[in-house]
C-alpha cells in the first residue's frame, strides 16, 4: 500500500528527472526518500511544504531563480492547479477581478484566478537552493549544501492579495509563502480534488459521489493529524464503496510486472532494457514531459500498441529477457499438477484466485498440452515441460482478469 500511494504521489507532485535540467535528475534521491516516501501518508499541510521547498521541484518549476520583479509564476501556477485546488477551480474568465469571485470578498473563494498565481508567485520569491551559483551582488554566492535556502534580497517584500486574503508588507522571513501554502492546504477545492484522486487511483476510473463525499469529510475533520493521508487512505480502502467495485481499473506497467513476479514468486533486478519496455507501455518512470504526472484512467493505458507490450511483458520477464528476472515455474507445480488441465487449473488460481469460463480455460489448457491429451499425464523432458507451463502462464498473464486489479 505504501508504494502505491508513492507511485500515486509521485504523480500528483510531479517532476521530470529526464529532462533537459540535470539538477532536477541530481535531486531526484533525495525527492523520492526524503519528501515523497517521508510524508506520504503523513500529514497534507506539511507534504506540501516539504515540496515547496525540495530543491528538485524548486529547479524543475523554475522557483529556485525566481526574484522580485518579475517573480516566476510556474511553481504558483501549477500549486494551484495540480498540487491544491485544481483546475476545476480555476475562474479563468475573471482574471483580475477578484471581488467577482464567490466568497472572495469574506477571504473564501470558491476558486482562484490568474491574479492570484501572480501574488503568490511574488510570495514565494526568494525560495531557492543553496548550490553555490551567484547571487549578487559583487562575488557574493550561495554555499554549497545543495539544501534549500531563503534569500531575503530576492524576496518581494511588498503587499500581496491572495485567495481575497490580504497580506501586509515586510513580514518575515518565509512568512509569506507559507501563508499561501496554509490558504491552499485549507481550501475546500483542496480536499475535494485530492481526495477524488485517491479514490479514482484506489478503487475505479469514476468513483461513486457517495465516497468522495465521505472521504472529503475525513480529510477536513483530520487536517492537523499527523497521519491525516493514512486515515484519508483508510476510510476509502475500508468502504462499502471499495468491497463493492469489481476488479476494472488497469495495472500501470510497473504494477502489472510486480504483480506477475509476485504471482510466481519471481526474482528480478532493473537493467537499461527495463526502462525501455516501460516506456514502450506508456510508463515514463519519472519522465513524464508535464507536470501533470501520468493519466489516471484506464483507457490510457489499454492502446493497441500498449496491449501488444503488455502481453510480451510477462513472456519477456519468464524468458530473462532483461538479463535479471529468474523464476522458477516447474518447482511450484504441486505433485499432483501433471496433466495440463490440473496446471492450467493451477496457475488460474495462482494468478487470477479463480478459474476461468470454460471456454477460456479449454484455451489456458490447450496452451498447456500442444497435441498432448489435457486430462492425461504429460511425458516430457523438464525442458519442454517448461515450455508448456511457460506457455499456459502467458495465455493466463494475458486475460483482462490480470490485466486489472
Amino acid at each position: 500500500l505504501r508504494e502505491v500511494l508513492v507511485d500515486f504521489w509521485h504523480n500528483h507532485f510531479h517532476v521530470n528527472a529526464g529532462g533537459d535540467d540535470i539538477r532536477v535528475s541530481v535531486s531526484m534521491p533525495s525527492y523520492d526518500r526524503d519528501v515523497i516516501r517521508a510524508n506520504c501518508l503523513g500529514n497534507f499541510r506539511e507534504f506540501l511544504g516539504a515540496v515547496a521547498t525540495a530543491p528538485a521541484m524548486l529547479y524543475y518549476l523554475n522557483n529556485a531563480a525566481s526574484k522580485a520583479s518579475p517573480a516566476n509564476e510556474n511553481y504558483a501556477r501549477e500549486l494551484f492547479e495540480l498540487h491544491t485546488l485544481g483546475r476545476e477551480r480555476y475562474m479563468n474568465g475573471l482574471y483580475n477581478r477578484w471581488r467577482d469571485v464567490p466568497g472572495a470578498t469574506d477571504g473564501k473563494p470558491a476558486g482562484y484566478i490568474d491574479q492570484d498565481v501572480y501574488e503568490a508567485a511574488r510570495a514565494f520569491t526568494g525560495w531557492t537552493v543553496a548550490d553555490g551559483s551567484w547571487c549578487g551582488p559583487g562575488d557574493e554566492h550561495f554555499p554549497t549544501a545543495g539544501a534549500f535556502t531563503y534569500h531575503d534580497a530576492w524576496h518581494d517584500n511588498y503587499q500581496k492579495r491572495v485567495l481575497g486574503n490580504e497580506f501586509d508588507p515586510n513580514q518575515a522571513p518565509l512568512a509569506d509563502g507559507q501563508r499561501v501554502l496554509d490558504l491552499a492546504a485549507e481550501h475546500p477545492g483542496t480536499a475535494l480534488t485530492i481526495c477524488t484522486k485517491l479514490c479514482r487511483r484506489l478503487v475505479c476510473d469514476d468513483p461513486p459521489s457517495s465516497l468522495i463525499e465521505r472521504v472529503v469529510g475525513v480529510w477536513r475533520e483530520n487536517m492537523k493529524a499527523k497521519d491525516q493521508i493514512a486515515r484519508v487512505v483508510r476510510a476509502i480502502v475500508l468502504s462499502p464503496e471499495f468491497a463493492a467495485t469489481p476488479p476494472a481499473k488497469a495495472k500501470r506497467p510497473v504494477e502489472l510486472a510486480v504483480s506477475f513476479l509476485r504471482a510466481v514468486d519471481g526474482e528480478f533486478r532493473t537493467a537499461h532494457d527495463w526502462f525501455w519496455t516501460l516506456d514502450e507501455m506508456g510508463h515514463r518512470l519519472f519522465a513524464w514531459a508535464s507536470p501533470t504526472g501520468h493519466p489516471d484512467h484506464s483507457d490510457f493505458w489499454l492502446s493497441t500498441n500498449m496491449m501488444v507490450s503488455r502481453w510480451n511483458l510477462p513472456q519477456r520477464l519468464m524468458a530473462d529477457w532483461f538479463k535479471g528476472s529468474r523464476v522458477r515455474l516447474l518447482k511450484q507445480l504441486p505433485d499432483d499438477a501433471v496433466s495440463p488441465r490440473a496446471i492450467a487449473k493451477f496457475w488460474c488460481e495462482k494468478l487470477l484466485g479463480a478459474s476461468l469460463d470454460d471456454t477460456r480455460m479449454a484455451v489456458i489448457e490447450r496452451a498447456a498440452a500442444a497435441n498432448d491429451p489435457v486430462d492425461q499425464p504429460l511425458d516430457l523432458s523438464e525442458t519442454a515441460l517448461a515450455d508448456r507451463v511457460q506457455r499456459c502462464v502467458a495465455a493466463i498473464a494475458m486475460t483482462p482478469e490480470f490485466q486489472v486489479r
